[in-house]
């Protein structure tokens, strides 16, 4: 297992094509209504976005999607997340969201850019990740 803290500059190099940049895969699976794991993450990934050298998509698995919500004030961790997720959309992170999540409904129509993958399309993606970290 690989700590965050460990990840060096030196592995953050472009991938062999030498035109991207290597990607951090960022999955995201705490309820945001009960629970502070998922805002933490969005404020790691906040912090992650300042490396400038990576590409960073944020996976929202099952309520986790609710993190696009428009109506957050009254979740655990509201301010961290009104806080971090203005600096991801501004820094163009990609948000993806499974095809079959069950909270889909809830979040269509909102102002926040995602993009819907089935599962075939989220492993290609893990498996073209430098990195995938799990939150």
């Amino acid at each position: 297992m690989l700590f965050l803290s460990e990840i060096k500059e030196k592995d953050l190099v472009l991938n062999k094509d030498h035109k991207t940049k290597p990607i951090i895969l960022l999955i995201i699976g705490g309820d945001p209504r009960v629970s502070i794991r998922a805002a933490d993450a969005i404020k790691m990934a906040s912090e992650i976005l300042s490396w400038k050298n990576i590409q960073l998509i944020v996976y929202l698995k099952n309520a986790a999607a609710l993190l696009l919500h428009p109506t957050i004030n009254n979740w655990i961790g509201h301010d961290v997340i009104s806080k971090s997720l203005p600096l991801l959309i501004e820094h163009k992170c990609q948000f993806l969201v499974e095809q079959s999540n069950p909270f889909l409904r809830e979040i269509s129509g909102n102002k926040i850019p995602f993009k819907t993958v089935t599962a075939t399309e989220f492993a290609a993606i893990a498996s073209d990740s430098k990195f995938v970290i799990r939150f």
